[in-house]
């Protein structure tokens, strides 16, 4: 039954970006797995046969809920397929930055219908994927710096703890990917306040009675599938609230410092000072916003002699921090 209702679906998978994923992680597990863990290829193959049947359900659902559920899918193949594309080249990551660019590029601009109220969602989906990203590269590659990088290292199962290659790109290493995360957190703060400012006074319900659906990334209740108005409810009544975003913002923004600090080449160029001062300084503006005003202060003097040399457009960010 499953294998006729995979035969079905094919023309509608051919043109998703799911499919792609699909058989590349299906060919890359094939080729370098199967030999080497039996039944492991059997079990990875069933999940993605299961994540593409659950494309089949996308006409039950509001295109809304239907976007969400392929970027849900999506994510899943994507990260296994680079903590594989890691786990057998641990200090080569150019095939899995690639793959990473690609998964962002499918889905990083909303659609024009997609409603405000799914901004928030959107956006905390991209924030998520900079971070599993950076994590990976983090505890899986030589210059990752993390605890079970360096716990792997002395057991064997990883390279010893070395400086990124020569010249490697900033995308190589995870502080440039905790960046982009805390960009997208900042971007998720920013949708979830116009919801907020716009449904101020509405009520959608508490959706106590909204579960997990019968999909990834779908919700249902006991009767049925919900309408796509119900599912941004449910799912816009959980987000996170804003000073709980400007401190996560706060801890990536960290994490980038601190992985730029010690894996970003030292060449003491103008271009090196620029990139840890507009760190510093978005730091600056969201201890804030977190009412921290001691801990801005001295952030902003640690890089006010940097923007005092740049151009008046960056002079006049750094006096935004000090009104």
């Amino acid at each position: 039954k499953q294998y006729q209702l995979a035969t079905n679906c094919s023309s509608t998978l051919s043109t998703s970006i799911g499919t792609f994923y699909i058989w590349l992680f299906f060919c890359l597990m094939c080729i370098n797995f199967a030999r080497l863990i039996p039944g492991f290829a059997f079990c990875l193959v069933s999940s993605c046969r299961c994540n593409g049947l659950a494309l089949l359900a996308l006409a039950t659902f509001g295109p809304v809920q239907a976007r969400f559920e392929r970027m849900a899918v999506a994510e899943r193949l994507h990260y296994k397929l680079c903590a594989l594309h890691l786990t057998l080249n641990p200090g080569d990551p150019g095939m899995c930055v690639a793959q990473m660019r690609a998964h962002h590029d499918a889905f990083k601009r909303p659609p024009a219908w997609l409603p405000p109220a799914a901004l928030p969602r959107h956006w905390s989906w991209v924030a998520r994927q900079h971070r599993a990203f950076a994590e990976l590269l983090s505890q899986r590659t030589p210059w990752g710096g993390s605890a079970s990088a360096a716990a792997g290292a002395a057991a064997g199962t990883m390279p010893l703890p070395s400086p990124p290659p020569p010249n490697a790109p900033m995308t190589y290493l995870p502080g440039f990917w905790y960046h982009a995360a805390a960009n997208a957190t900042e971007r998720l703060r920013r949708a979830a306040e116009s919801v907020d400012d716009v449904d101020e006074g509405n009520s959608v319900g508490d959706g106590s009675d909204v579960v997990d659906g019968k999909y990834v990334g779908t919700f249902a209740r006991g009767d049925g599938p919900i309408t796509d108005a119900e599912y941004l409810g449910h799912v816009n009544a959980r987000l996170p609230s804003a000073p709980e975003l400007v401190k996560t913002s706060i801890e990536l923004l960290t994490k980038a410092h601190d992985h730029f600090k010690r894996t970003a080449p030292k060449d003491g160029s103008a271009g090196s000072a620029r990139l840890f001062a507009s760190i510093v300084a978005r730091l600056a503006r969201g201890y804030l916003l977190a009412g921290d005003f001691a801990s801005s202060k001295r952030l902003f003097d640690s890089v006010a002699p940097v923007y005092r040399r740049g151009p008046n457009t960056i002079c006049m960010t750094a006096l935004k921090v000090i009104r």
